[in-house]
């Protein structure tokens, strides 16, 4: 399981198998996930799974099969 730190100060509120998601200082949701060849999220560390929805990807690094993107929290967005 890879463990994801952001060196901003945010807060991890969810933590799985190569997936993490943040609050940023800056009140938006970043997760951090692994990825395919493609950039697309690996099956078992997709935000989706986990009950968020990409908003806009901030970062991918194909060689470290690595992305960072904006999420929102479907759950609570519903509930709006």
């Amino acid at each position: 399981m890879a463990v994801f730190e952001l060196v901003d100060g945010a807060e991890a509120v969810v933590t799985a198998d190569d997936l993490s998601v943040y609050y940023g200082v800056d009140g938006v949701l970043r997760a951090v996930f692994r990825t395919d060849g493609q950039g697309d999220p690996l099956p078992h560390c997709d935000p989706a799974q986990h009950g968020y929805a990409l908003t806009m990807l901030c970062f991918a690094d194909s060689t470290e099969r690595v992305a960072i993107a904006e999420v929102v929290d479907v759950e609570r967005l519903l509930s709006v």
